[in-house]
């Protein structure tokens, strides 16, 4: 019997790289829980986050961004039991576009 503890799980992104030429690959995963989807956010230069993946079941994917820009990744996840993890903007992870 499974049991529905009503604690959302715990996501942690990392990034293949701190400084990157054109795009850089990061990938998620849970710390505590199980997750059925994902949310991936990303602010450039420190402007609000923006929902770039909404619901996926992805664990990696390639993000392509601008020279001489700088972007934070957070990532939250989402139980079978609808049980959601709060998003945190101090989660984050940061990248720096390398300029031209």
């Amino acid at each position: 019997m499974e049991y529905n503890s009503g604690i959302a799980p715990a996501t942690t992104i990392e990034a293949d790289k701190a400084e990157a030429d054109g795009s850089v690959t990061l990938n998620w995963y849970i710390t505590a829980g199980q997750a059925l989807e994902y949310n991936v956010y990303y602010s450039e230069d420190n402007q609000p986050f923006v929902l770039w993946l909404p619901n996926t079941v992805w664990t990696m994917a390639t993000f392509m961004g601008e020279a001489g820009k700088s972007y934070r990744f957070v990532a939250t996840s989402r139980d079978r039991y609808g049980n959601r993890e709060a998003f945190d903007a101090n989660k984050n992870i940061k990248v720096v576009f390398k300029a031209e």
